[in-house]
């Protein structure tokens, strides 16, 4: 799947906790508000390896891209979050606000 023209606005929530008398932030919860021009599905190997079915549903899927893109929008935007909220758990958990804010 390749999205296209994708822009968010994002919003994380977390608690400060002190850790060898450094500050540091774990985030506990996200929304994203977000927005995607383009989908554009390739999937292989479908059908047990029918090409001509994995291609005949790749075309459906495309020719119906912009049909199916609000249904997955909130599918997508979930899992955006999940992503980047486990990206800044690993950078503030792992280094203190005074190491990343000099």
């Amino acid at each position: 799947m390749n999205l296209t023209e994708v822009h968010t606005k994002d919003k994380y929530t977390g608690k400060r906790y002190t850790k060898n008398e450094k500050e540091y932030i774990k985030f506990d919860n996200g929304h994203v508000d977000m927005t995607i021009k383009g989908i554009k599905f390739y999937f292989d190997n479908l059908i047990n390896g029918n090409p001509e079915l994995t291609k005949s549903t790749n075309n459906v899927l495309n020719e119906n891209n912009q049909t199916l893109l609000p249904e997955l929008n909130p599918v997508l935007a979930e899992t955006f979050i999940s992503i980047r909220l486990n990206v800044l758990n690993i950078m503030f958990t792992r280094y203190s606000l005074d190491e990343l804010f000099l």
